[in-house]
């Protein structure tokens, strides 16, 4: 079972993934793909720079490209047990995923009001996330521009998430449970 897990900036994906980590699956990061190639290009990394960094290979490669490749990764590991994907950012990657990884493929979109979204983030501190309510906008137009509200309409599951960790905990374990009883 290969899980995707989408949403906006502070959703609850990275916390959605831990809980999956968790029950044994090995969590897969889009972003660092795009990490690896900015090192093994002597590019520095920083949210700019992985910002112009995913542009440009998205315009030489296609939208889909970071997809391709992880979908290539996947496969190349021959990897049996369950996968957890985080951080789509388009429609194209989605897409790209769900064709490449066959019946296997579960999307999750994390649906959290903005308002919730931006005090998650002025908590959690990130020395890459933007510090006030004019650069959380920016970062939200970017990643709007990329396509990202576009996944929520192939999600397979949403999972609203405006409650504690607790309750975000409990629906990750309720979908596992949910999908082992399925499987």
């Amino acid at each position: 079972m290969i899980i995707c897990i989408s949403g906006m900036p502070c959703s609850g994906k990275d916390e959605f993934s831990k809980v999956l980590a968790a029950k044994g699956f090995k969590v897969l990061r889009m972003r660092d793909i795009i990490k690896e190639m900015m090192d093994d290009a002597g590019v520095s990394i920083d949210r700019e720079s992985m910002r112009t960094f995913s542009t440009s290979l998205r315009k030489k490669y296609g939208d889909d490209i970071v997809a391709r490749l992880m979908a290539k990764r996947i496969k190349a590991a021959r990897m049996s047990k369950g996968i957890a994907i985080c951080g789509i950012r388009g429609e194209p990657e989605v897409l790209a995923l769900k064709k490449l990884l066959d019946d296997s493929f579960l999307s999750v979109w994390m649906e959290t009001r903005a308002d919730i979204r931006f005090k998650r983030m002025m908590k959690r501190k990130r020395k890459d996330d933007p510090m006030d309510l004019k650069g959380f906008r920016k970062r939200e137009s970017i990643e709007k521009g990329w396509g990202i509200e576009n996944v929520r309409k192939h999600a397979d599951v949403i999972i609203s998430n405006e409650g504690s960790l607790a309750d975000l905990r409990k629906s990750a374990l309720l979908l596992i449970s949910r999908l082992n009883a399925n499987a």
